[in-house]
């Protein structure tokens, strides 16, 4: 597990503006900060539910972010005993595709399991942050990730009441353009969906003015012939304000979108795990970009708006 060291005596050859991604120097590893100084690392939250998460999406983000970078954690909607001290906390995927034919036609890959053997001995993985624990905000996230899937856990988690509070806030901050008297000194956060997580965002925000992709309605129709989604589940496409949803391609091409307005991305399904946690480095950069750009702006205006001394 190389990647989960930094070598901090190569710390002066970080780039300074954007200390946790940081360029290919040779000998340093990519990899997230960890003890005193995981400051130096964006961090991220990858929101699932407790049990029937896809694999895929959950595991390959957690990947390839650890491997640019940034520090992942976890998030759970809640636990299943609050009295309980030794229940277990540590996510399960969906079991319906890891055996038999559905395992066979539309199961996670020998990497994807693989990797959850790994998480499944970290200590952020096995104990998770808790949605519903007490003082809990997702503003101390640089980064979002909503999984989805078509299990019960899913649903119950995307339509949770709590979590649309909490994003409320938090999509503000995923705003683009700053406002000239903004004194923010902090980049804009990062908001990624995919699949049934997108409905989350308008849930919490039905008037937000941001454009995402979702899992398309005949993708949704191919799985529940397969007997991989609840019959009377509603269709995830049709849910989302129309004038808002960006279809894509009518073939299972890797798709992703990126909002115009807001640091925001969304995937249609598993396919699209590596192409948005590539998209969430590159946004996060230019987050860091902008803000400088910002602070730069500001620096300018308050000394041409300063009287010149005699």
């Amino acid at each position: 597990m190389a990647f989960r060291y930094f070598q901090l005596a190569k710390r002066d050859a970080i780039n300074v503006l954007d200390p946790a991604v940081r360029p290919n120097h040779a000998g340093v590893i990519p990899a997230p900060v960890f003890g005193l100084d995981s400051h130096l690392s964006p961090h991220v939250g990858i929101l699932l539910p407790l049990n029937g998460f896809d694999m895929e999406q959950v595991c390959f983000v957690w990947r390839s972010l650890t491997d640019s970078g940034f520090m992942v954690e976890f998030i759970i909607p809640h636990v299943p005993h609050e009295n309980d001290d030794s229940a277990n906390l540590t996510p399960q995927p969906n079991q319906d595709v890891l055996s038999g034919t559905k395992g066979l036609l539309k199961g996670p890959p020998k990497s994807a399991k693989e990797i959850y053997s790994v998480l499944c001995t970290l200590n952020e993985f096995t104990h998770p942050n808790v949605l519903h624990s007490t003082g809990f905000t997702l503003t101390k996230f640089d980064v979002l990730f909503i999984t989805g899937g078509a299990g019960q856990g899913v649903e119950e988690m995307i339509t949770d009441p709590l979590l649309h509070s909490l994003l409320v806030p938090y999509l503000r901050l995923c705003y683009r353009e700053k406002p000239d008297n903004n004194a923010a000194k902090e980049p804009s956060k990062i908001v990624c969906a995919v699949s049934q997580g997108v409905r989350a965002i308008y849930a919490a925000d039905p008037t937000i003015q941001l454009k995402a992709t979702t899992i398309p309605v005949w993708m949704e129709r191919s799985s529940l012939l397969l007997g991989l989604r609840p019959i009377k589940a509603p269709y995830t496409a049709p849910s989302l304000p129309q004038d808002r949803y960006v279809a894509g391609p009518v073939a299972k091409k890797k798709f992703i979108y990126v909002d115009e307005k807001y640091y925001c991305v969304t995937g249609r399904c598993n396919n699209d795990s590596i192409m948005l946690a590539r998209m969430v480095v590159r946004l996060y950069k230019q987050a860091q970009r902008e803000l400088q750009r910002h602070l730069r702006h500001q620096s300018v205006s308050k000394k041409t708006e300063s009287p010149s001394s005699d």
